[in-house]
């Protein structure tokens, strides 16, 4: 959050990727001190990246009750080999340190429910996506209000056109 004058009052993030390397974390910790939290889902995929030892946790995050598809392994085998001397790391988890910005982890469980006999890979993707969106409604125990949508366009391209807004 900005105030007016341009000073940083808070900056929370919620189940992000890592955004930069341990210079840009340990600057971040250091500006935000403790106006800063990390909140992430322990099964949540995105916080994983891009550093490789957090995305190899994905290949088991889900174990024993769902096996990572073989090709996401290879996915991220990819990733991490172009990735792994970027030093990427997230704030306020290795300079987590009093007076720093803060990290909570919440702790996620797998949602049985979306695991079918169906295609390895679709299974995985419904859990990946129920774990980034609403495994964090259900863990911060939020209440959601439905949000209505008035359409004023047939197509996204057209709210571009017109400068409207769909969102009420």
């Amino acid at each position: 959050m900005w105030a007016s004058s341009g000073e940083i009052h808070q900056c929370d993030t919620f189940g992000a990727p890592t955004a930069g390397n341990g210079a840009f974390a340990a600057y971040f910790d250091n500006q935000m001190e403790e106006r800063g939290i990390r909140v992430f889902n322990t099964l949540d995929t995105v916080p994983c990246g891009w550093k490789e030892e957090t995305l190899k946790r994905v290949e088991t995050i889900y174990q024993p009750e769902l096996e990572t598809p073989t090709a996401v392994v290879q996915k991220i085998d990819n990733v991490t080999s172009q990735t792994s001397e970027l030093d990427y790391t997230q704030p306020g988890l290795e300079y987590g340190a009093v007076g720093h910005s803060l990290s909570l982890s919440l702790l996620g469980s797998v949602d049985e429910s979306l695991i079918t006999a169906g295609d390895p890979e679709k299974v995985f993707e419904l859990q990946t996506g129920y774990q980034h969106n609403d495994a964090y409604i259900i863990l911060l125990a939020l209440e959601l209000k439905t949000a209505t949508i008035r359409q004023t366009a047939s197509h996204p391209s057209d709210f571009r056109k017109s400068g409207k807004k769909g969102v009420n």
